[in-house]
């Protein structure tokens, strides 16, 4: 699996290989990087095209694990509490935490 080098950071991406594919796109979540290309795409280009796109994926790379619930469980830190934000689709989200009894909850509320 190939590594890309940025200020003592080192991570991993997946280059996959697509027939539907009709431009090279670089996909990012908090646990991979995937760099999907078109069959006819040229490997010299592909790595290319992945170094010029170095810095905004180490960017949106570090942004997308730092802000992921994730991360804060592999940081053995408490994962979700009130008043903490999550990232969902795009938008950061307050978590609000209500202490049940009977094992559910009734609320004519959800947003």
């Amino acid at each position: 699996m190939p590594v890309l080098d940025y200020n003592n950071l080192q991570i991993p991406y997946n280059i996959r290989i697509s027939s539907k594919a009709k431009r090279a796109r670089i996909t990012i979540s908090s646990e991979k990087v995937e760099v999907v290309a078109p069959l006819k795409h040229n490997i010299k280009d592909l790595n290319k095209f992945i170094k010029s796109h170095k810095l905004w994926i180490f960017n949106k790379y570090q942004h997308m694990t730092k802000h992921s619930p994730i991360s804060a469980i592999n940081d053995n830190t408490e994962a979700l509490k009130s008043g903490s934000q999550v990232l969902y689709l795009g938008q950061k989200l307050e978590v609000i935490i209500h202490k049940v009894s009977n094992n559910y909850c009734r609320s004519s509320k959800f947003w």
